[in-house]
């Protein structure tokens, strides 16, 4: 047996690690007054890492903490640096990092002489915003110049705060094209999250000066809930108010009354979500046009001297939420309610032409009716249905006059062809 002396054996070679080495780091260009590009280049695979400083300042070292940016071995790199103060000089320091260790620091100074002069006229204004869905919304701006609108969405933390996105105005695809004092829109969509979302906006007008980053806050107080569940109300869930008592319907006597159609006070709508809109009444079932009464107010010229229930007809029409608006259709359904008359004596009078005129007892086929067809919309204008496509409001107003309702025998009477009573 023979042992081999190892304090003799040769010490095998150990590998030698070497750290990445930046080939390249230079200036590439000005997008703007306050944005640059600097171009690097590494000998091997790795994240890299920069520090933005004032011109003149000496680093020893920047903080490779964190998870830096992916480089690719003799591939160049572009590095756009944002929020640059228009009126400083600036030098990035950049380094790559991998398992065997980090280069060595390299500076490079932006270049003033090709720096495009400071534009701050770029201005931006928020004119509207609605959520579409849990995760889905649109954005409406406007900017008074012509360009284009750089964007990114981010999740907002617990303390109210949000991780800023990098916004690169030249390669970035959520992008709207602008013009100067026109809205635009940006629809955001697969917002996955449950949390707060805030949304990061850059413009670069035509001229290629680029504005600073702003972030617009979105309200979680109106945003649908996940797997939202359609609300869909039937018609005769909407409600009337104002006719409960026994009604004196003495001559020239009119009485208000309100209609709160189902649905129409969902502050909240969600996707599918219906409401039903009041259009108008009557007190027949299945109105001629005369018949048809958009004005809120019922009574008598003549009177009413006998106490008998009548059928009120309300007519409505479906709306439904989609879309994060509200749609109409051509669905109309009707609900029916009840009045009661009281019974009254009412003292002749002379007519014009000498004949006396008493309160109406009983029914009269041969009646017409006359009726206003206007009401207001609560927001300075007038329309039949006294509803617009945007307005959430429960009920649209209901106090326009008539001209003039007489009821009976389930028609609206104003005046009669034949007896009087």
């Amino acid at each position: 047996k023979i042992e081999l002396d190892q304090s003799k054996r040769p010490k095998q070679e150990e590998t030698k690690k070497t750290a990445p080495k930046i080939t390249k780091a230079s200036f590439s260009k000005w997008n703007s007054a306050t944005e640059a590009v600097v171009t690097i280049q590494s000998d091997k695979n790795g994240k890299y890492y920069y520090q933005v400083v004032e011109h003149g300042t000496k680093v020893s070292s920047i903080s490779t903490d964190g998870d830096g940016n992916d480089i690719t071995a003799d591939n160049p790199t572009d590095i756009t640096i944002s929020d640059l103060a228009a009126d400083k000089n600036y030098d990035v320091y950049v380094c790559v990092k991998d398992s065997d260790g980090v280069s060595s620091l390299k500076v490079i100074e932006l270049d003033q002489s090709g720096r495009p002069k400071k534009n701050s006229t770029i201005k931006l204004k928020w004119t509207g915003f609605q959520w579409t869905s849990h995760e889905s919304a649109s954005v409406t701006l406007r900017a008074n110049v012509t360009g284009t609108c750089y964007y990114a969405w981010a999740e907002r933390n617990d303390d109210g705060t949000s991780e800023q996105p990098k916004i690169d105005t030249n390669s970035s695809t959520q992008s709207v094209s602008i013009s100067a004092d026109r809205n635009f829109t940006i629809y955001l969509n697969d917002l996955n999250t449950d949390n707060g979302i805030d949304l990061y906006i850059r413009i670069k007008d035509s001229e290629g000066n680029v504005s600073g980053l702003k972030k617009l806050k979105f309200k979680q107080d109106t945003r649908p809930t996940a797997d939202h569940t359609p609300i869909v109300p039937k018609v005769k869930e909407s409600i009337l108010k104002g006719l409960d008592d026994e009604l004196e319907f003495y001559p020239n006597t009119f009485y208000d009354f309100t209609v709160i159609g189902a649905g129409t006070t969902n502050s909240n709508p969600g996707e599918g979500d219906v409401k039903w809109v009041p259009l108008y009444w009557s007190t027949s079932s299945n109105p001629s046009d005369a018949q048809k009464h958009s004005s809120w107010k019922i009574g008598s010229t003549k009177g009413i001297t006998k106490a008998a229930p009548y059928n009120l007809y309300v007519f409505f029409q479906k709306w439904i939420y989609t879309g994060g608006q509200w749609v109409e259709t051509d669905t109309v359904e009707s609900a029916v309610y009840q009045f009661h008359s009281a019974d009254i004596t009412v003292t002749p009078s002379g007519a014009a032409d000498g004949s006396n005129s008493g309160g109406q007892t009983g029914a009269d086929p041969e009646a017409t009716t006359e009726a206003s067809a206007t009401s207001a919309n609560g927001d300075g204008t007038t329309s039949r249905s006294a509803v617009s496509t945007a307005d959430n409001s429960p009920i649209g107003t209901m106090s326009a006059l008539a001209v003039a309702s007489l009821l009976a025998g389930g028609y609206v009477i104003v005046r009669r062809r034949k007896k009087d009573i």
